[in-house]
């Protein structure tokens, strides 16, 4: 009988098929978008229609094969043990195994028991719920710095020889930091490597901490397919060599297949996934989110304003995630927008404040506005870079920017709260002053570039993400301590 090992991980579903003669093969890699039982499914029903023999001796591991056996009513294997019976087979040499996935972070240690001569685990660290050394983080800041894709974010780094300095003790705490970096105009190429290196430093500090690193020293799970982080974690963990072996991405289903203990017939598991799927979910439910007390505004029309304006002011806010401009004049005592520009900042703020700068402009031609003098002002975390570039005439921070317009433009409102895509803030104005402000300093949980993530994540557009979400009847209630 065939034995079929299945690691399922938060994002990946892994499966090898060992012979009876010994040899092994290994499916194609499928991703698994948050429906492991469906994938698992998938995968049976190709061993069904491939396979001469409807059962198999089956394995189960990884942080999302709990859910396909309890449906099948079997028991999973441990990580940790299915790890250790993959290396006993296939890396006796290895001491020291490293694992980095999209979510997690494992060390595992080994010693040579001398009386069986096999490898068993002397330590163990599993991480802890943290993804900031994760696959996904580096997914997220390679579209972030708008690098075409994960493998050129990667071979950028690799060539960089003095990467820039980053804290990597959370990736939220690290984006804040990437965000000053490159508003101070530091080249993109640095800020790639930078990333890569304190995801291994934070690895280093975080999980092995001050446990030997015996060698061979083995590096493994979808990370271990990234040269730059190969690199960087060879450096930071002070080793000669870092392997990283072929099946690197399988090595857990290995270990599951040669755990596997229970024989599994492949029509009745399908036919019991099929009934789990279906099955309703049950979760504790937050309540559905409401808009009925919530009023949101409209630009109103600028028509009939005169073509000859003797002043007008332009505002340029340049931010982690986007840019912002505004070119304003004054009429009947009021302030009135002539021209303004929103777009993506995409990791290179002084091409962002030219396109930004030349769409304003455009705008102005078209409406056929003459402007006799501008003056201008910059805010934002790229102020000081963008009001040197531009020759502001006066460069404010963000509270005092923000209280300024919503005074202009919203005279009324007492209470500012601003959600940006890497930092919120909380202001209270009487009149025009700023009696009382408070901003999220470094963390920058629940900001815009977390919804961004977590959309990408579940495959929807970013624009449409908010209007499903007021969609939901039922949406479950989650842990908002920390992204």
């Amino acid at each position: 009988m065939v034995r079929v090992g299945v690691d399922i991980g938060s994002d990946t579903l892994k499966a090898v098929l060992f012979h009876a003669d010994g040899s092994w093969q290994r499916f194609p890699i499928r991703r698994v978008h948050a429906r492991p039982l469906s994938r698992a499914k998938e995968l049976f029903e190709e061993l069904l229609s491939s396979l001469s023999e409807e059962e198999v001796v089956l394995g189960i591991t990884g942080s999302g094969g709990a859910a396909v056996a309890r449906a099948l009513g079997i028991e999973v294997t441990d990580e940790p043990v299915a790890l250790t019976a993959a290396v006993n087979r296939f890396l006796p040499e290895v001491r020291t195994l490293v694992e980095m996935g999209r979510e997690c972070q494992k060390l595992l240690l080994f010693e040579r028991d001398e009386r069986t001569g096999r490898l068993v685990l002397s330590d163990i660290d599993l991480g802890d719920r943290c993804a900031a050394g994760g696959g996904a983080f580096l997914e997220h800041m390679a579209a972030r710095l708008n690098f075409g894709n994960i493998e050129a974010f990667a071979q950028t780094a690799l060539q960089v020889e003095k990467p820039a300095s980053l804290s990597g003790r959370c990736s939220v705490f690290t984006e804040s930091d990437i965000v000053h970096l490159y508003q101070k105009g530091t080249p993109r190429e640095r800020i790639a490597a930078g990333i890569h290196q304190a995801i291994c430093r934070n690895f280093c500090n975080r999980v092995a901490r001050s446990r030997e690193i015996l060698p061979e020293v083995a590096f493994i799970g979808g990370v271990s397919q990234n040269p730059a982080m190969v690199r960087f974690l060879r450096e930071e963990l002070g080793v000669e060599r870092l392997l990283v072996p072929e099946y690197a991405c399988e090595l857990g289903a290995l270990g599951a297949a040669l755990c596997a203990s229970h024989p599994v017939n492949l029509r009745d598991a399908i036919s019991l996934l099929d009934d789990h799927i279906v099955r309703p979910v049950t979760y504790a439910s937050a309540g559905a989110l409401r808009l009925e007390r919530s009023l949101i505004l409209q630009p109103p029309a600028q028509d009939g304003f005169q073509q000859e304006i003797p002043l007008a002011a332009l505002g340029v806010d340049i931010g982690s995630v986007s840019t912002k401009a505004a070119l304003v004049a004054e009429r009947d005592g009021k302030l009135v927008v002539l021209a303004s520009y929103y777009r993506r900042t995409d990791g290179d703020p002084l091409s962002a404040v030219r396109d930004t700068l030349a769409q304003i402009h455009s705008q102005i031609q078209q409406k056929g506005y003459r402007i006799g003098r501008i003056v201008a002002a910059t805010t934002g975390s790229g102020r000081y870079l963008t009001g040197d570039f531009i020759g502001a005439d006066l460069i404010r921070n963000e509270i005092t920017a923000q209280a300024s317009g919503t005074r202009a433009f919203l005279p009324d409102v007492d209470t500012i709260l601003e959600i940006g895509g890497q930092d919120s803030k909380y202001i209270r104005l009487d009149g025009d002053a700023v009696v009382d402000y408070e901003m999220n300093k470094a963390c920058a949980a629940g900001c815009g570039a977390f919804l961004e993530k977590q959309a990408a994540k579940l495959g929807i557009p970013i624009q449409e993400f908010g209007e499903r979400a007021l969609r939901a009847k039922n949406p479950p209630h989650m842990d908002w301590t920390c992204t």
